[in-house]
């Protein structure tokens, strides 16, 4: 299997080739519905998870709400 080299808030991390950014966020067990993703310093519409196929050298900031009370 290809791979590829991506940095996620920060850390450098090797990924499927053909990795979106939802597949991503599934592996790693992030819910879609309560993430903020960015990819190079641009926001993803959620809607747009599933089609945003990642790249060499992609830097990912992914962000979660938590709710506290």
């Amino acid at each position: 299997m290809n791979t590829i080299e991506i940095t996620i808030n920060g850390k450098k991390n090797s990924i499927a080739a053909d990795a979106t950014l939802l597949s991503l966020m599934k592996e790693m067990k992030i819910s879609p519905e309560k993430t903020v993703a960015m990819i190079n310093d641009i926001v993803v519409k959620p809607s747009e998870y599933a089609a945003a196929i990642l790249k060499n050298a992609d830097k990912i900031e992914l962000m979660s709400f938590v709710g506290g009370g």
